[in-house]
């Protein structure tokens, strides 16, 4: 039975997914070579990312591409069956996130063999990395599940008595 908790969990990881590739979309479009200031530690820098997290293990060959897609989403398969089993709101939140985040990823990636970075983090004029939205959208959903899992539950509130 699809209840009104499931409309809003499909919602949120479209509006997630959604909102990802648009932003991709518009660096493509608006970032050319070079980097445009954006706050005093972050810069548009348009860069593609054929790697994961920091540009470990690049897949530039076709075979590695393609087991990273199948590894990607493999992962992002396991987070939303972890989504379905979440029972508290923020639990729900967090892995929604997470979800719409990895399914922009992932769809970038097919769609282009790499993931579209454009955020670039520079405090004090230190050059960390660059990101895109759906990294910060996976990192916001890992910290809500994180808080939920540590602030949010007890033995007793669970039942676990």
């Amino acid at each position: 039975m699809f209840e009104r908790r499931h409309a809003v969990i499909v919602g949120s990881v479209f509006a997630a997914a959604a909102s990802d590739l648009l932003l991709k979309g518009m660096a493509k479009a608006g970032i050319g070579d070079g980097s445009t200031p954006f706050l005093p530690f972050l810069s548009l820098h348009l860069q593609e990312n054929t790697g994961i997290s920091f540009s470990l293990f690049p897949a530039e060959a076709d075979g590695a591409l393609l087991l990273l897609i199948l590894v990607q989403f493999a992962g992002t398969l396991f987070v939303g069956w972890l989504l379905v089993r979440a029972t508290t709101t923020p639990e729900r939140l967090g892995f929604s996130l997470i979800v719409g985040g990895a399914i922009g990823n992932l769809v970038d990636r097919i769609a282009n063999g790499a993931v579209t970075d454009f955020l670039h983090l520079h405090p004090f004029d230190v050059s960390l990395f660059t990101f895109n939205f759906a990294d910060v959208l996976i990192t916001l959903g890992v910290c809500l599940v994180l808080f939920d899992v540590v602030a949010g539950r007890s033995p007793a509130a669970d039942g676990d008595v």
